[in-house]
């Protein structure tokens, strides 16, 4: 008698567990079904709030996952960069041969875009950006998104090389030309274009010859007149450089 019963206790469990786990599943699938369907009618607020609780119920369930990836695209939208990366990076660590790699990486990329300071601040976001940029055209360089990413990176560069050359003017006007010197070095060392570029050079003279670093000088002239033979700084670096001829 005693065996019966718990044969039938045993039994009642395990049909429970099977129902609940069913149960489960159901639900999260019906809660996907409504967030994606609030998405779909552009309908944020409500569609964040529906995914966010699909996360938090069971991270690893594969309606979570998707989560993760609209939650990232609803924060992009708001302008929430910071935040969509992180949910971006975790839908990749969670599905990490992901269909939508190359959108995803291509998205990571113009929320760092999205969040560059002006030349005169700092610019980590510009050099993350750049880094993504980077990897996109290493990975995809057909890629569906290369006309975007060409042209951030192209923007992206001119603001690195916009607060190098402020920086580099900061210590050539305080009259600290050592530091001008490194700053102007590295523009025209990591650069091969953009606006401030050929001045560069120019000041980078000025600030050899304020050094008395002739040899220097005479390289850097010789540099110039290959890159810029009809530069409009031609005759002023020749004056320069006649002190040392």
């Amino acid at each position: 008698m005693n065996r019966k019963i718990t044969l039938f206790f045993l039994l009642i469990l395990i049909t429970s567990a099977g129902c609940s786990k069913y149960s489960k599943e159901t639900g999260m699938k019906e809660l996907y079904s409504e967030a994606f369907a609030f998405y779909q009618d552009e309908s944020y607020y409500r569609a964040q709030t529906r995914f966010e609780e699909l996360i938090e119920r069971d991270p690893l369930n594969k309606f979570a996952v998707q989560a993760e990836l609209h939650l990232a695209e609803i924060l992009f939208i708001k302008e929430n960069y910071d935040e969509s990366i992180i949910h971006y990076n975790e839908y990749l660590r969670l599905n990490p041969k992901a269909v939508e790699y190359e959108y995803i990486l291509y998205r990571i990329g113009m929320c760092h875009f999205n969040m560059m300071r002006t030349y005169d601040r700092d610019q980590t976001q510009t050099s993350l950006a750049l880094e993504k940029f980077r990897e996109y055209l290493d990975k995809f360089p057909d890629g569906q998104y290369i006309e975007e990413v060409c042209g951030g990176t192209d923007i992206a560069l001119q603001r690195l090389l916009e607060s190098e050359f402020n920086v580099g003017m900061f210590y050539y006007n305080m009259e600290k030309y050592s530091s001008a010197v490194t700053r102007f070095n590295n523009i025209i060392k990591r650069f091969t274009q953009g606006e401030q570029l050929e001045r560069s050079y120019y000041i980078l003279a000025k600030s050899l010859d304020n050094l008395l670093l002739g040899d220097e000088l005479m390289e850097l002239v010789e540099k110039y007149a290959a890159k810029y033979p009809n530069g409009q700084y031609k005759e002023d670096m020749n004056k320069i450089v006649q002190t040392y001829i």
